[in-house]
């Protein structure tokens, strides 16, 4: 997890969560659930680690935090706290020893930065396809969304198995994404940020990912998913799946399906699939030596 006490003072974070504004309101929030989560893993001896990109949480299925990078992740909370981001000399006597009590025996929950012996992800890249730039240009999707600044600490995690990436995105809004490799595209699988919101995804966005099957955790309301987006996705040939229709959804790659689960029910939209470029694999394989 990452912990915003970590990096921001406790006199600053007391002057940004001051007031009625809906900013300090959000700056409260986010503090009472960072320290209820802490003390949820601190009970459990439990010492939690910040996610940064490059960490690996295993590596079979090889899974990767593609973000928040640390400096991006600092200039999200310098916006969000309307303060002075922490220098780097801090975070570095933040980050030698847990901030919160000393449990170091216990281990880590993240390895080191991703190793270069791994075939996977290499193996994934070959099988993207380019982005069909463009694509929604005349759509509702929004060229330059825009969310709540903390929704852009949300941890992207990347998910290379059997030459397929799959991407959870959590919260995160359009930069977020925007700032990872650009060998995440053409998706296998995607969860669609923040239920859905049309202040998540841009028109890039959903050009470059064009996931085969998109999932969306959401109540079903005017916005959650959003109309817009969910016909951006299609139009880019996405089959999109919603909880409020599938109430228990369940996406399988070789591994048996549990008892009791039958074919998903895509969603639809408005207008008509755009048609599949032709693939040029020789072409693709050899920009990619």
């Amino acid at each position: 997890m990452h912990d915003i006490r970590d990096y921001v003072s406790e006199e600053d974070l007391r002057l940004a969560s001051t007031g009625n504004s809906s900013g300090a309101d959000c700056v409260r929030q986010v503090v009472e659930t960072s320290r209820e989560l802490w003390a949820a893993f601190w009970s459990r001896k439990v010492v939690p680690r910040a996610p940064f990109s490059g960490s690996r949480i295993s590596n079979f299925p090889d899974v990767v935090v593609l973000g928040p990078s640390l400096p991006y992740y600092k200039s999200v909370l310098a916006h969000f706290t309307k303060v002075e981001a922490p220098s780097a000399g801090l975070w570095a006597a933040i980050s030698a020893t847990p901030a919160r009590g000393s449990l170091s025996g216990l281990g880590s929950l993240f390895s080191g930065p991703p190793t270069q012996s791994l075939g996977l992800m290499r193996l994934a890249s070959l099988t993207s396809l380019p982005p069909i730039a463009g694509a929604l240009s005349n759509s509702s999707v929004k060229e330059t969304p825009s969310t709540q600044p903390y929704n852009n600490t949300s941890v992207i995690l990347g998910v290379s198995f059997q030459g397929s990436k799959l991407l959870l995105t959590a919260g995160a809004g359009s930069e977020a994404p925007d700032r990872i490799s650009a060998d995440w595209s053409s998706l296998k699988w995607m969860q669609i940020p923040h239920h859905g919101s049309d202040g998540n995804l841009s028109q890039a966005n959903i050009e470059r990912f064009r996931p085969e099957f998109a999932y969306v955790s959401a109540s079903g309301d005017s916005s959650h998913p959003s109309r817009a987006i969910v016909s951006g996705l299609i139009k880019v040939r996405s089959q999109v799946f919603s909880t409020h229709q599938n109430h228990n959804l369940w996406f399988e790659m070789g591994v048996a399906m549990p008892w009791g689960y039958g074919p998903a029910v895509p969603m639809k939209g408005t207008g008509t699939p755009i048609s599949a470029p032709p693939i040029d694999w020789a072409e693709i394989l050899m920009k990619r030596r």
